[in-house]
């Protein structure tokens, strides 16, 4: 009764999935739920679709007007900075009616459960773009549903570790293989150090712009 209620008051939700069994990880689901005002089922069922083929999913089932299921494939996204997704996702859409309106529920899910939350934030940047293009209004309360603080500053948190690890190796490398000559640390620090910590400032500011876009810090 008191999930009821909680759904109920959220319309945009995360809702985690634990295993019974106890011996298998626990299933992490991404749901979005949207209103799209002045728009039938049919023309909402095709934007999605092709919103998704745009973003690299393989269609699986569509049943016009009410259903798509789709893949996300892993994409290697290394060098983009901010939100990425390196993982395959199941998504499944499910598209209803509400007056004269139509109403969106997509969920996201991993196809490797271990994987907990990773690559969602990219698709809450996707879906604030579709959002945009169907006219969905976008106040803070949406936009923190789509980027739930906690993810942001776990991948925050993630960058500056990987960042630390590189620095660490970094100068371990510099002490043990290059010792005292300048030239060759002058040269490293200019192809290696400072490419290396100007990425991770960009992502770190990328990332930290979802915050800005909720109205956290």
């Amino acid at each position: 009764m008191e999930d009821a209620k909680h759904l109920a008051m959220h319309p945009f939700y995360i809702s985690h999935k634990l295993h019974d069994t106890g011996m298998l990880h626990a299933t992490t689901t991404y749901q979005q739920r949207a209103t799209v005002r002045g728009m039938t089922q049919e023309e909402l069922h095709g934007a999605v679709k092709h919103w998704l083929l745009l973003n690299s999913c393989t269609i699986r089932e569509s049943t016009p007007p009410s259903s798509i299921k789709a893949f996300f494939p892993a994409i290697n996204t290394m060098l983009r900075l901010g939100p990425r997704d390196e993982n395959p996702k199941n998504i499944e859409v499910s598209i209803g009616s509400f007056g004269s309106s139509a109403a969106l529920n997509i969920s996201f899910t991993q196809e490797i459960t271990r994987l907990g939350e990773a690559g969602f934030l990219y698709w809450g940047d996707r879906l604030e773009q579709l959002y945009r293009e169907l006219g969905v209004p976008l106040d803070p309360y949406t936009l923190t549903q789509l980027y739930p603080p906690e993810w942001v500053h776990k991948a925050v948190r993630g960058t500056i570790r990987i960042y630390a690890a590189f620095m660490l190796l970094s100068l371990a490398l510099i002490y043990v293989r290059l010792g005292v000559d300048s030239d060759l640390v002058a040269g490293f620090a200019f192809l290696v150090l400072v490419p290396g910590s100007l990425m991770a400032g960009l992502d770190i500011y990328e990332h930290r712009k979802l915050l800005r876009k909720t109205g956290n810090k």
